[in-house]
């Protein structure tokens, strides 16, 4: 069972859920109950563009005006580049702030290595993360090498995937399916990281 909020068209799939979501003095009042396949037949008009229309308790899906293939290869392609920004989400941190702190120790790796990684000169940053891991600042400096390495190789996959969806959606002629063309690159988006 799922409930569709009336006055946001939020889909919620519980009472608890709905008032966590928009806070406890809303109203259960306000929602609709759908089965489950109400629900996978919304979403489904999701995937091809549709609206939600709720007119009393009904909840139907409207198709969206047509649109011109420019139209429907941008939506796409913008498709493609929201999957892309979610796989790259997945494999930073939490918050703007945290990937700054995150680039200053890799920056901090950087000067120490060309050091020589002189234990005198051992910067802040990786004594903070070996004396967090209990390892020696040289493992610590091994441990963010290694991750800056992966982070790059990441960031790099999902460029790579993310203009070669773009570019086949560009070159598809203006009959073609635009969303069955990004699929498998939306696919390799959702498996990187």
């Amino acid at each position: 069972m799922y409930y569709v909020d009336r006055m946001t068209s939020g889909i919620f799939i519980s009472h608890d859920h709905f008032l966590r979501s928009q806070g406890a003095d809303a109203s259960v009042e306000r929602l609709i109950e759908i089965s489950d396949e109400e629900h996978e037949r919304i979403a489904d008009g999701f995937r091809k563009g549709c609206s939600l229309l709720i007119e009393g308790n009904a909840v139907t899906t409207v198709a969206p005006p047509e649109m011109t293939a420019d139209e429907k290869r941008e939506r796409v392609i913008r498709i493609v580049d929201v999957v892309a920004d979610e796989a790259r989400a997945r494999d930073q941190s939490v918050g703007q702030l945290l990937d700054i702190e995150y680039q200053q120790v890799i920056e901090a790796h950087g000067r120490w290595y060309a050091d020589g990684y002189d234990e005198a000169k051992c910067p802040e940053e990786i004594k903070a993360w070996a004396d967090a891991e209990g390892v020696t600042p040289l493992q610590a400096a091994q441990e963010i090498a290694e991750a800056a390495a992966h982070r790059e190789e990441v960031i790099r996959q999902i460029r790579s995937i993310r203009l070669a969806g773009k570019a086949a959606v560009r070159a598809a002629a203006d009959d073609a399916d635009f969303t069955e063309i990004a699929e498998p690159f939306i696919d390799q988006l959702n498996q990187v990281g």
